[in-house]
Formats: C-alpha cells, structure tokens, sequence
C-alpha cells in the first residue's frame, strides 16, 4: 500500500477526507503518522500538534487491558484485530468498531461508529424478549412450522396439553401429534392461512400418553 500512496498521494488524501470512518496511520511505535477529520472529531484530537506523537499520548483508551501489546502484534505479525471501544464525544456514548490493519511496517485503525446499530440490536432484542414472555404467560399453544410442517418453536402451554415438554416436539410434524379423523381440519386451517382466512377449527391432540384432548 504505501508504494501506491506514494504515486498517489492526492488520491489517498481525498479518500481520507471522504471517509465517514474514522482512519488513522501510526509507524512501527505507534506514533502518529495521518489521520482524517472523522477521526479528529471522533477522538478530539488537536490534528496541528498531534502527528508525530505517541498512540498512549493520543487515544489512551485503545491501549487499555493488554491492547498496546496487541497492536504491536499486528505490525509484528501482520494479523488484523477487531475490537469494540467505549467512548464519549461531547457528552455523548458512542460505540466504535475498531479495526487494526497491517500496513507496511506500521498500523492503520479503522474506527467505525456501531451505536445506532447497538442502539437497534439493543431494542430488538427487548422487544423479542417482551414478546416472548406474553408467549411463554400464553394459556394457548402457540407454535411456529416450517415449510415442511415441522415445528420449529411450541411454547411451554404444550406440556399442559400434551404431556410432552416442548423440547421433545421440536423437527416433529405437528400434523402427526393431531388425531387422525381430526387432520383435515389442521389442513385446512393452513390452507386458509395460505389464502388470507383467519377461520377457526377445533381439533384434537394426542397426548403423550395416548390421550385425546381438545
């Protein structure tokens, strides 16, 4: 890489300056050699004094827990790391996605802002954890299948029913747990689904120990 920007410096300058990830160039001890301006305002570095000093002086807190060695380790060795950094900007948290690439015979880092995404994988796993409580509190069964019939999720309303523990029915065709003079009714329950009608049927179970329960 660094032949390239040698013969093309304007060009890796504009790439800098039109990435929205925070891009850093440090040598082989980790002082700083560039940076662009999302990573100026990412980490409040002053960019007038800041080149030619030390990663621990600029951004201590990517050399907390053991990091600086790992740094050290990529330029060493040329593997890449992927870590997650914590921190404030303007009052503001912000979680960053850090990459510590191998270039010539020093390192660039890549600092990618994740927090609306972590803000979103942060809601959507509530969200499912409220909805699957309400399904878990549910006195009826609530299931999911497959393409193939197969029951991929039955909530624990099916021991109630059915003697079994849900565990036990899950990659099993629900169809074969309903009595037979019963099956055309779950049939065409899910060929009405299929077509847009919310038509109840009633049907029976068999349970674990032979039984049969509406």
């Amino acid at each position: 890489m660094g032949s390239n920007v040698e013969k093309h410096p304007d060009r890796f300058d504009e790439f800098l300056a039109a990435s929205t990830d925070g891009i850093l160039l440090w040598d082989a001890n980790l002082n700083l050699i560039d940076l662009n301006q999302t990573a100026t305002d990412l980490w409040q570095i002053n960019a007038d004094t800041a080149f030619g000093k030390s990663i621990i002086a600029l951004i201590p807190d990517l050399t907390k827990n053991g990091r600086f060695d790992k740094l050290l380790t990529v330029i060493t060795k040329g593997k890449p790391i992927t870590f997650e950094q914590e921190i404030s900007v303007f009052s503001q948290e912000k979680t960053l996605l850090i990459k510590a690439i191998p270039i010539d015979n020093g390192l660039g880092i890549v600092a990618t802002d994740v927090t609306k995404l972590k803000t979103t994988e942060s809601a959507l796993s509530k969200s499912e954890d409220k909805f699957r409580f309400l399904i878990e509190s549910m006195d009826d069964v609530f299931f999911v299948l497959d393409a193939n019939g197969k029951i991929k999720y039955i909530s624990p309303a099916i021991e109630r029913i059915s003697d079994y523990y849900p565990s036990e029915l899950l990659n099993q065709r629900f169809i074969d747990h309903i009595f037979l003079d019963d099956r055309h009714f779950f049939e065409n329950v899910c060929s009405n689904n299929n077509d847009g009608d919310n038509k109840s049927y009633e049907y029976r179970l068999v349970t674990k120990s032979g039984e049969l329960r509406w």
